[in-house]
């Protein structure tokens, strides 16, 4: 920034050795250090010292390193950036693929990032899960860097970790045992222990938990891979430590990249609710970055997407990832596809929408995608058509509450619904029965199962739901009530009666209904 405007450098309350950087005039630093050793300390008005200034220009760097202690080299400018932070991230500048994955050759773009190693800054060893605004982030310091700066960084962050694990084993890393490195000095593990610091986790753990961290910062699948290559586990439990602004940022490819590491999307913490939407750690955490991950997400435009989502529901049909729950509106747990379709299908559109959308929907699906999700969703749709109250996981009450309920309370909203779910059932059979018959047949785009759904499933929803109306009372209740005066009526045009599912509230027309009317003698 400073190159091409000189003036403004000295506007910016630059000092001598600080414009000496800038101009990139060796002999003059050289002349200003040995006469002033003190000018390292300028710094201009966005905090930046000459080191700042030099992190992408070797020659000056490797004077001023030879001069400097290890707290100037990790003086921060106001933006929260160290030396090393400014070395990687103008080493992109300096690379023949920028900041690309292409992996590149004779280049001297890690050039500084090397004496700076070697000078003794150190790497990432850890990171508040909360953001921490007084410092650069993991994904800043990386995202922006060459391929093969960030390679050595993590390479480094390797060698920190088993430092630090060799330093927790010794309890106070009083052995003097070298570790020797590429691109980095030789480090004794009290140097180590002392420079680096241990996470504020840390309790004796083995150290992949404690480093599962660096899974948090990222959403980058390139850069999961390259943690991932260099030995870096990924904790089962990732979920539950991520902030909820996480959560919603998280991309469906960076979640499948984690479901195919080892990563249990739907744990669940036994010790922690979530009390609010800010919550750091959750009951429900994997539940709300899928419930918010695809709003991000256009399968209808984008094919790219749409592969990514194929993926992603292999890769969890493999693994058998649901989060465990006994509502009958899945089998076995609610799954990824369960989630976001608890976003899609949303009961105040009206049945008639839920229909659309899942016709829709699956006209752009795969035959394997197909396969994979139609007889969840058959079971799903249905359950949310017929009413019935989920005894797991209503999105609105667990993500922004935490509460679930008990298991006594279960049991007595499955009795009380125990005929509505004995349908429910039968429904799902016959459904995923014709279903296969849709499945088989062939068109130009696949198969014909989008038809299932706006045809078949919503005039079989609408027939038993018409065949339910009326009959909550029994033949002796309905005398009974005659008897006082009440009377059948055919139901309000454009009114609809609170008994019927919440699915149905978008239709145009409702169907018939049960109006009490008091006796005109009264």
């Amino acid at each position: 920034m400073y190159e091409m405007t000189p003036r403004f450098a000295e506007s910016c309350e630059c000092g001598p050795l600080s414009l000496a950087v800038i101009r990139h005039d060796v002999l003059e630093v050289s002349r200003i250090l040995g006469r002033s050793p003190d000018s390292l300390t300028e710094r201009d008005i966005y905090g930046q010292s000459p080191i700042h200034l030099a992190a992408a220009k070797p020659r000056v760097l490797s004077l001023l390193v030879e001069a400097a202690n290890i707290e100037l080299l990790r003086l921060r400018d106001y933006s929260g950036f160290d030396v090393l932070d400014m070395a990687m991230a103008y080493s992109s500048w300096q690379c023949v693929n920028g900041f690309s994955p292409d992996r590149c050759r004779q280049c001297s773009c890690t050039e500084c990032v090397t004496i700076l190693f070697k000078a003794g800054c150190s790497v990432r060893t850890h990171e508040p899960i909360d953001e921490d605004h007084s410092r650069s982030q993991l994904n800043e310091v990386l995202g922006g860097a060459s391929e093969l700066a960030r390679r050595r960084y993590i390479f480094q962050m390797k060698v920190m970790r088993a430092a630090q694990s060799r330093a927790l084993a010794s309890h106070n890393g009083v052995r003097e045992r070298h570790t020797d490195c590429r691109y980095s000095t030789i480090w004794t593990e009290p140097y180590v222990a002392a420079s680096i610091g241990m996470p504020d986790t840390c309790d004796g753990k083995s150290g992949e938990e404690d480093w599962s961290w660096v899974y948090c910062k990222g959403g980058d699948p390139h850069l999961g891979d390259l943690f991932y290559r260099h030995g870096f586990q990924p904790h089962p439990s990732l979920f539950t430590l991520l902030p909820s602004i996480k959560w919603m940022n998280l991309s469906v490819t960076y979640m499948c990249w984690l479901a195919e590491h080892g990563v249990d999307l739907f744990l669940r913490s036994t010790q922690h609710t979530v009390t609010d939407s800010s919550s750091t750690v959750g009951l429900f955490g994997a539940h709300f970055a899928f419930y918010h991950a695809y709003w991000n997400i256009d399968v209808t435009t984008d094919t790219e997407d749409l592969a990514i989502l194929l993926k992603h529901y292999e890769a969890v049909e493999i693994r058998g990832l649901t989060d465990g729950c006994h509502c009958a509106c899945t089998i076995g747990g609610c799954s990824p596809f369960i989630w976001t379709s608890k976003k899609q299908l949303d009961p105040d559109c009206g049945l008639g929408s839920a229909a659309e959308h899942l016709a829709s929907k699956y006209q752009i699906y795969n035959t394997v995608l197909t396969k994979l999700t139609y007889a969840a969703a058959i079971r799903f749709a249905t359950f949310e058509a017929l009413g019935l109250k989920h005894t797991c996981c209503e999105p609105g009450d667990i993500l922004y509450v935490g509460e679930l309920h008990d298991a006594n309370d279960v049991g007595v909203m499955n009795e009380e619904q125990a005929k509505h779910l004995e349908l429910h059932e039968e429904l799902v059979a016959e459904f995923e029965e014709k279903a296969r018959e849709f499945l088989e047949r062939r068109t130009d785009n696949g198969t014909d199962f989008p038809n299932f759904w706006s045809s078949y499933w919503i005039d079989r929803i609408q027939e038993v739901l018409e065949s339910l109306d009326g009959d909550e009372l029994t033949d002796e209740e309905r005398r009974g009530a005659e008897e006082i005066g009440v009377s059948r009526a055919d139901g309000i045009p454009g009114h609809c009666d609170s008994w019927l599912p919440p699915v149905l509230m978008g239709l145009e027309s409702c169907h018939r209904s049960v109006i009490f009317q008091p006796p005109l003698h009264l």
